[in-house]
């Protein structure tokens, strides 16, 4: 089944050799003797340029699109758009004749017509410069000729400011023939300086550079190491092109691979989206059912939710693209275990986000996985000030190992409580005065095993009156509490 990619990218080809000639002679005579003209060194056509076309196999009798891009340094990648194989490597050339053996990796699951997912082709062809290349090749069980034409996108400059985005994926990252793996949603950021950090819907996270090799051309070194992917987890390099670069169209094909693994795409330039709010909805395990989840995520982007149930799950959220990713630790109920019999366990959480609506997406960890549907609340959007917590608070019942406190919160923010013996002192705290979110952090004394000291998030709403209700999450290393308060009368 073919690869539905639209866009253009690969191939690297460049060569300079110069070949020097030289000649002279004399002749006798009485007037002396003459040198000749010198004849001009042969020169060799330059393949540098993004070239499109064609690949006929004989072996397996049938044509495939292919991109290629050829740098101004010798190196040479093409992409079967059809397949996603690669083939990389050097070339060199003499005049306007090119030769080369080149590296060829297929997608994940996929073979060459001997049977092998990597091996070797050699190529011979003949160089238009600017204009076409054509020529033949033979390798991994394979064998037959291959058309390509200049295309003068290679002539735009590139820059890191055009890199430094957001992207996601057109369509999706192509990275496996395995059906129903290896092509999810992907979303990315790269930084001023090229650095770059992806993650997408199959729980692979992606980490690297991408440099300017020369600012004249429309090419793009990337250097990229993937992780928490299973078969795919490894050391990539590749290329990547922009096939347009104006206005909301704007579109950076990649290629990267090992030497055994291809991965390629396409990716759109985005706004990236926001995580950051009151979010509420239902998360769904495959082990315990679905149960509701309230949350807050902070302009700082920390994040908390808990359950009625008394879980939490708390980390630091990250956007890339439209991809929500949480590296979260997870806090069984107060008293009770995960799946995996632990109180306290890494999970990780990622999905699609849009912004100041809805979030889906999944989790694994703690021996559990399952599914999330939150969207967000408008009451994040309220102002916060101190002068809204100040007062006396109280939990109407037992919540997340706290019975019945009251708390009194000073002007400055400060605040102290009692229950059961055990003393609560602590302070909260503004984060962004534009938004409802209070920082808090609190030492508990004389409290047995919630004995520590605690930071996390809080927010207010309505109950029976405007801002007459403080939802309080705080965790520690050991064990995480939440609480629900009232403003007392």
């Amino acid at each position: 089944q073919g690869i539905p990619m639209k866009t253009s990218l690969q191939v690297l080809l460049y060569s300079v050799l110069f070949i020097l000639a030289s000649c002279g002679g004399s002749s006798g005579g009485d007037s002396g003797s003459t040198t000749p003209p010198t004849t001009p060194p042969p020169t060799s056509d330059s393949p540098g340029g993004i070239w499109r076309g064609t690949l006929t196999s004989d072996v397996l009798n049938q044509v495939e699109d292919i991109i290629g891009v050829i740098t101004e340094a010798g190196d040479a990648r093409f992409v079967s758009l059809d397949g996603g194989q690669q083939f990389f490597g050097q070339i060199s050339e003499d005049g306007n004749a090119a030769s080369g053996s080149l590296r060829a990796v297929s997608l994940l699951g996929g073979q060459f017509p001997n049977g092998a997912s990597s091996g070797t082709i050699n190529i011979d062809a003949t160089v238009s410069e600017r204009d076409s290349i054509s020529g033949s090749f033979v390798g991994v069980g394979d064998e037959g000729t291959f058309s390509l034409t200049f295309d003068s996108l290679y002539d735009l400059d590139s820059s890191l400011d055009l890199v430094a985005q957001h992207w996601t994926s057109t369509e999706t990252i192509f990275k496996s023939l395995v059906p129903g793996f290896g092509s999810a949603p992907f979303g990315g950021a790269v930084d001023d300086a090229g650095n770059f950090a992806a993650a997408d819907l199959d729980g692979c996270d992606y980490a690297g550079l991408i440099s300017v090799l020369d600012t004249q051309y429309n090419l793009y070194d990337i250097s990229m190491t993937v992780s928490s992917c299973g078969s795919w987890d490894g050391s990539y390099n590749g290329v990547g092109v922009f096939d347009n670069v104006s206005g909301p169209d704007t579109t950076l094909t990649i290629a990267v691979a090992t030497d055994q693994i291809s991965i390629v795409g396409d990716l759109a330039e985005t706004a990236p989206e926001s995580i950051t709010g009151i979010w509420g909805g239902t998360i769904l395990s495959n082990f315990t059912g679905p149960y509701e989840t309230v949350g807050l995520i902070s302009e700082e982007y920390d994040a908390q939710f808990f359950s009625a149930t008394g879980a939490q799950i708390v980390g630091n959220a990250e956007v890339l693209g439209n991809i929500f990713r949480m590296d979260a630790v997870a806090y069984a109920p107060f008293g009770t275990t995960h799946v995996d019999g632990s109180v306290r366990g890494s999970v990780d959480v990622r999905g699609l986000v849009t912004t100041g609506f809805r979030s889906t997406g999944s989790f694994e960890g703690v021996g559990d996985s399952g599914t999330y549907d939150i969207f967000y609340d408008t009451l994040y959007e309220r102002s916060s000030s101190l002068a809204r917590v100040e007062g006396s608070w109280v939990t109407p019942s037992p919540t997340g190992g706290i019975t019945d406190l009251v708390i009194t919160v000073e002007p400055t923010g400060q605040f102290s409580g009692a229950a059961d013996g055990c003393t609560y002192n602590g302070t909260i705290s503004l984060i962004d005065t534009n938004f409802n979110a209070y920082r808090l952090s609190v030492e508990v004394l004389n409290c047995g095993g919630i004995t520590g000291t605690y930071t996390g998030l809080g927010a207010l709403s309505d109950d029976q009156s405007l801002n007459d209700t403080l939802s309080v999450s705080v965790n520690n290393d050991v064990t995480s509490l939440w609480a629900i308060f009232s403003r007392a009368p």
